[in-house]
């Protein structure tokens, strides 16, 4: 991939030090802005003249002018005289056009369309085209276009909700809209899988793994399963979608990826790292259904004093099949009352699940281990997706045992590198 089209990491040492910089533009109301540089605070002052050469959420290249040294610049005084005498910054390159999509109001001028964008640290209007059979003051989505002002109509915003959280989502960089070159690539993966690829992994489709997440989850990243042997011994399997087996070192995908850097949650709306077709069909582990995996296998014993101690550890490249989608209430009512309308080999693997997380609790307390309880708040929408009320969640003995085994599995890892 080119240095063109390859999208800067955040801490990259290009331009740390010295008269240039690279960071983060951010325009205030008034038009003036700030950048933040990669390599950390201080933030640099830029002027309303400076700031418009570029968008809000930009990553820019910029000269540092030191505050020190600003009065022997010739040409009228600017706003960063105001700026309580901090180095300032004149913008020398866009790097990279973070914001590519904006939600705005259709306004006809004349024999032209513009969109005025909501984000009001957003000053200029935008010229677009596909606008010609849309009403005035519709509520649009556009695509910047490579030349400055100027756009494409995606689409037309007729639920509110949406388009505020979009427009929230844009102003991080954030986009629903993914390159043709990803969809492309994306579609071209096979429904199944292959023979080479199966036979090269671990065959662990008859073990009853399950998902268990809240009951609003979109997709599956990954899937537990435990047993108590015989011995009094225990053994869990962890699997996390094999994702990076979708994401070749250098592919649209990647390049898309390592944008957005995150999946990005809303009440109502997902706007996923990874073409949907990945996120929630070949990389969610649904029930039911082949899945390539990373499993990490442990084995723990018993300790005297009630809690465990690891025994093995084993990290395989698998094949899995989800034996059921399991929420965080499902699974409390079961290991607090024991009602569930599970299959049997999921109950005894839940049985198993609760004795062991017990123990992991225990062991991880003894050893210092401090237990936090924050509340985790959920937004209620109404039937139109307006928000309605904040719920507090409350946290249940399920989620605990989720992050015990999720603990043990990234400490495996560690050990597993280490060695």
């Amino acid at each position: 991939m080119s240095r063109k089209n390859m999208p800067l990491l955040i801490g990259s040492h290009e331009g740390r030090q010295g008269r240039f910089q690279i960071g983060t533009l951010r325009v205030r109301r008034d038009g003036n802005g700030l950048v933040r540089p990669l390599a950390g605070p201080p933030d640099l002052f830029v002027s309303r003249d400076e700031a418009c050469k570029a968008l809000d959420g930009d990553l820019v290249r910029v000269e540092v002018i030191p505050a020190s040294g600003r009065h022997h610049r010739s040409g009228p005084p600017s706003g960063a005289d105001a700026f309580r005498g901090r180095d300032a910054a004149r913008i020398v390159e866009v790097m990279e056009r973070r914001r590519q999509l904006i939600v705005g109001v259709l306004d006809r001028r004349g024999g032209q369309c513009v969109v005025l964008p909501r984000d009001r640290r957003l000053h200029e209007p935008v010229i677009v085209r596909g606008a010609s059979r849309c009403r005035q003051g519709a509520l649009l989505k556009v695509a910047l276009g490579h030349e400055r002002g100027r756009g494409n109509v995606v689409e037309v915003l007729e639920d509110t909700s949406r388009a505020v959280e979009l427009e929230a989502a844009y102003a991080q960089g954030f986009s629903d809209v993914f390159s043709n070159a990803a969809l492309k690539e994306a579609q071209a993966f096979p429904d199944g899988i292959s023979e080479e690829e199966r036979a090269r992994r671990a065959d662990m489709t008859d073990v009853p793994l399950v998902t268990i997440d809240g009951a609003d989850a979109r997709d599956f990243d990954d899937a537990v399963f435990a047993e108590k042997l015989p011995d009094g011994t225990f053994r869990l399997v962890v699997a996390i979608a094999d994702v990076a087996h979708f994401v070749p070192r250098g592919s649209a995908i990647d390049a898309e990826a390592l944008r957005r850097g995150t999946s990005v949650y809303f009440p109502a709306l997902v706007l996923p790292m990874l073409p949907v077709r990945l996120s929630n069909g070949l990389c969610s582990l649904n029930p039911g259904e082949e899945r390539l995996s990373m499993a990490v296998e442990m084995g723990f014993a018993p300790t005297p004093d009630g809690g465990v101690r690891g025994t093995f550890v084993r990290i395989r490249e698998a094949v899995i099949r989800s034996a059921a989608r399991c929420t965080y209430d499902e699974v409390e009512r079961f290991v607090t009352s024991g009602e569930s309308t599970f299959p049997e080999p999921v109950r005894g693997s839940l049985e198993a699940m609760k004795a062991l997380a017990d123990a992991l609790i225990r062991s991880r307390l003894s050893r210092g281990s401090v237990e936090l309880s924050i509340p985790e708040t959920a937004a209620v929408l109404d039937a139109a997706g307006r928000p309605e009320r904040i719920e507090v969640r409350q946290r249940l003995f399920s989620h605990r045992m989720i992050e015990a085994f999720m603990l043990s599995a990234n400490e495996a890892v560690a050990h597993w590198f280490e060695e």
